[in-house]
């Protein structure tokens, strides 16, 4: 951005859902990541904000490590969403 005062680069969390749908479907910005494949909503909500559908491309894996601590006593993990 020093070379480029023109060009603002803005880089936020808050999960895909924030990329998809405080970014792209509010014009803020030209790209957003996510860890997962674009809702249905979502696409519709980007449709009608620049009335065509997204594009998705693939750059990468989401990797996830458990670590328990040795003198934990615990048996087993579960999951839940």
């Amino acid at each position: 951005m020093a070379k480029k005062t023109d060009v603002k680069i803005q880089v936020t969390g808050g999960g895909s859902g924030i990329g998809f749908s405080a970014a792209l479907q509010n014009n803020a910005t030209d790209l957003a990541d996510a860890s997962r494949k674009i809702k249905a909503a979502e696409i519709a909500e980007c449709i009608k904000a620049f009335g065509k559908r997204p594009d998705g491309i693939q750059v990468c894996l989401d990797g996830l490590s458990v670590y328990v601590a040795a003198d934990n006593t615990g048996q087993e993990l579960s999951w839940s969403n």
